[in-house]
């Protein structure tokens, strides 16, 4: 690796192409060594569950369960929460239905938006059995190397007139889950509803189980011409908690406190990222924002602390207490998507994406290639320009900064060497830019040579 760099090094001053030079050391670190795909029938503490793996990631799918995926997981660090006092449990209708109450199995499942008691077009869950908690059925959709993908369809919802599914992608070489959501209205009237994609992240200190972890943080950029006075709409709990923070460069961070706690967020960014300071961990969510759409709740976002405190949906049994038995640590995470009007037999779709990599708190960009926590910036120590940042990355492969003249032409390439998603990325890289640079942009490309984006840009100063 050390020979390859240094080859390296010496064609990139020489003036060969970034393209060139990052996409020879990515071949030369062998594609073929990146482990294949796979999907196999499992359990999981209990459960009935799907196994999908690419060596980087495992995601685990439990149908008979909501048809949920209970377990995302980087190496052998798992990122959701997963409810212990339920752990292979399938708990009929008459344990987990309205009026009933709720089995809060934990991982990521749909909900349907916006939640409510006024009327029939809002939905008035958790619990809601057919959406939340009943059998759902898989199919295994792609099963090959380079991809595995699995549906799971629920059942006919007379409530919601709605027939929920998903698909599960995984492929290789990456940390990305792409799951796509699908309504289809299986009733005889016009419905409209938006999809929440609820995530609950484990908030539980490493170290001391049963206690909260004090550096669990949710970061997602707020509009700046947004509709709430404050950028984010406390919609539950205490108005004035210190789990808000604005910083300022528009970022907003929700902090995770153990109190009942729930803001909305009309951010047009289309990522949020929970941070877990402790681990070094990060686990990012996307999606595409739809200018001019309807959003339930006006909201693209919603954050819900878990901690002692009354819950909307729990009223009929009153506050609930503190420990973490009776009221466990999680943070749910809830993509909203825009309305979707469906006349009979009509179906809609919605689709996000997941990405883990090891990076510090906090988490201040989102980027195709990975997460910034330190943005990248020039320093002058003892008479020499340095290079500074801290980045995590979604793929494994090659760095290099590339730096670019007025029109956007390479005008020097710096390689930093290999990555991967299970590693911190620190740039601490002495630079001298030649004359007419005007940016310093920080790619990656993947071990297949496929350009994965920027992690970062920097604006210089001609020389």
């Amino acid at each position: 690796m050390i020979e390859i760099i240094g080859t390296l090094r010496k064609r990139a001053s020489s003036g060969v192409r970034l393209v060139t030079i990052v996409l020879a050391a990515c071949l030369a670190l062998g594609a073929e060594t990146l482990p294949r795909c796979s999907i196999e029938r499992t359990t999981y503490k209990g459960w009935k569950a799907f196994r999908l793996t690419n060596g980087l990631v495992t995601l685990t799918v439990a149908p008979e369960i909501g048809g949920r995926a209970i377990q995302y997981e980087l190496g052998e660090h798992a990122f959701f929460f997963v409810n212990p006092e339920l752990a292979g449990k399938v708990l009929p209708r008459d344990q987990n239905d309205r009026g009933r109450a709720w089995a809060n199995y934990g991982g990521d499942k749909d909900w349907l938006g916006p939640q409510g008691f006024d009327n029939a077009e809002q939905w008035a869950g958790p619990p809601d059995y057919n959406i939340d908690g009943s059998p759902f059925v898989a199919e295994i959709m792609r099963n090959d190397a380079e991809e595995v993908s699995l549906r799971v369809t629920g059942p006919p919802d007379d409530r919601s007139g709605l027939q929920l599914s998903r698909i599960y992608h995984l492929e290789r070489g990456s940390t990305r889950v792409r799951v796509e959501h699908a309504m289809k209205n299986i009733s005889g009237r016009n419905v409209r509803w938006g999809f929440q994609e609820v995530t609950q992240s484990d908030t539980a200190d490493p170290d001391q189980p049963l206690q909260p972890n004090p550096q669990i943080w949710v970061y997602c950029p707020t509009n700046p011409l947004s509709r709430f006075a404050k950028r984010y709409l406390p919609q539950y709990g205490e108005v004035t908690s210190a789990a808000y923070h604005v910083f300022p460069n528009g970022l907003f961070g929700l902090r995770y406190l153990y109190e009942a706690l729930q803001v909305g967020i009309d951010s047009e960014a289309g990522w949020l990222g929970v941070s877990n300071g402790k681990a070094e961990r990060a686990f990012v969510q996307r999606f595409r924002y739809v200018p001019g759409a309807a959003y339930p709740d006006q909201c693209t976002l919603e954050f819900w602390l878990n901690g002692p405190g009354r819950h909307t949906q729990l009223d009929l049994e009153g506050p609930t207490q503190a420990g973490p038995r009776e009221t466990p640590y999680y943070l749910e995470t809830e993509i909203i998507s825009p309305y979707i009007a469906l006349k009979p037999g009509e179906e809609g779709a919605f689709e996000t994406e997941w990405f883990a990599a090891r990076c510090p708190r906090p988490i201040v960009n989102v980027t195709d290639a990975g997460v910034t926590s330190q943005p990248l910036e020039l320093r002058v120590e003892n008479g020499q320009t340095r290079l500074i940042g801290v980045f995590g990355v979604f793929y494994p492969g090659m760095v290099a900064l590339s730096l670019k003249g007025k029109g956007g032409n390479e005008v020097k390439v710096v390689p930093l060497g290999r990555v991967s998603p299970d590693e911190i990325l620190k740039v601490d890289q002495a630079i001298e830019a030649p004359p007419g640079s005007r940016r310093i942009s920080l790619e990656l490309r993947d071990t297949q040579g496929i350009d994965r984006g920027e992690l970062a840009n920097l604006v210089i100063e001609d020389e």
